[in-house]
């Protein structure tokens, strides 16, 4: 399930083009590659030997940006203070808090924080490390906005909502993520949370598109602090700063929506299918064994797995049915 999200324009080769005026200050800055520039923008897009492909890739993009003054013309990428403006002024078109909190019971409570409606670039630049070929850059739209829960899901969290763990659990700390197989989510996890749902709310699991949304929170950038490793580490967990363990939820910094551990910590399922096998399923997000660059913690990185990995809770507003019109 996309909850809420379109694709806009693919920039593959076949692309379609599109008439645009007014390129974002970060698209012109990737099209300069004049001798004299020094613009630390500039450099990584081309000096290496990828620039041709990231040029064009590039251009793609910008042929789907909208005409300035367009109503459709959403901020990206945008800054921590504006991800929390636009957060602000969702809330109050949806008559909804930007934070909800759910109680569980046993002292156990799962917090939410809206997700505006925006468009953004999903994917990575083809000379980021760690690319993939299943990143190709698109425009994606978010049309309505959607709660996503702060931290995945914590083995406290599950056994307020549903009793007791299997065995092979049990050692957990209450604050650690809690795994799951991934049709669990569906047939366990979903039906015993939505017990819980606000009125008008339904749990889902995330797809591909808002869980990359959420986890940019409004950054272009290969991590949603910038490109500096250190300042990512302050972010995450991942190998070079998690001591080789599955560490607490929440123990480091938030991301500009205000969610902690959406990268790092533990893969997180995302309901989007490995057409390849259907027995594996993609994950997003990395994990605490795996380094932050390459097929790591990226914001734009995606892996598949067979075995439990954590699920984020996320809300969705039920739409009333249409009338019918006879």
């Amino acid at each position: 399930m996309n909850i809420g999200f379109r694709v806009v324009m693919e920039p593959s080769m076949r692309g379609r083009s599109r008439r645009f005026g007014g390129t974002p200050s970060f698209l012109r800055l990737r099209a300069c590659n004049c001798a004299a520039c020094t613009s630390a923008a500039c450099r990584p897009y081309f000096g290496g030997m990828h620039q041709k492909k990231a040029l064009l890739s590039w251009l793609l993009i910008a042929a789907a940006w909208p005409a300035q003054g367009s109503p459709a013309a959403p901020p990206w990428p945008f800054s921590a203070t504006i991800a929390k403006k636009l957060q602000q002024r969702a809330a109050v078109d949806a008559h909804t808090p930007v934070t909800r909190t759910i109680a569980l019971g046993k002292g156990e409570r799962i917090v939410f924080k809206l997700i505006p409606p925006g468009r953004f670039v999903i994917g990575s630049p083809p000379d980021e490390s760690g690319h993939e070929p299943d990143e190709e850059q698109r425009w994606a739209e978010v049309a309505d906005p959607y709660y996503v829960a702060t931290t995945v899901l914590t083995k406290g969290q599950w056994e307020a909502a549903a009793g007791a763990v299997s065995d092979e659990y049990a050692a957990l700390h209450s604050e650690q993520p809690m795994p799951f197989r991934f049709d669990d989510v569906s047939s366990r996890v979903l039906p015993a949370l939505q017990a819980f749902a606000p009125v008008g709310w339904r749990f889902v699991l995330m797809g591909d598109e808002p869980f990359e949304f959420a986890t940019r929170a409004g950054a272009a950038t290969i991590y949603p602090t910038g490109t500096n490793l250190k300042d990512f580490e302050r972010m995450a967990w991942c190998k070079g700063n998690s001591g080789g363990r599955v560490h607490e939820v929440a123990q480091l910094q938030p991301n500009a929506f205000g969610l902690y551990d959406m990268l790092g910590n533990m893969w997180q399922w995302v309901d989007a299918e490995f057409v390849r096998d259907k027995t594996a399923h993609i994950v997003r997000g990395g994990s605490f064994d795996v380094p932050a660059k390459k097929n790591g913690c990226r914001s734009a990185n995606r892996m598949i797995s067979r075995v439990p990995v954590a699920y984020r809770p996320a809300l969705v507003r039920v739409k009333a049915p249409s009338a019918k019109v006879d």
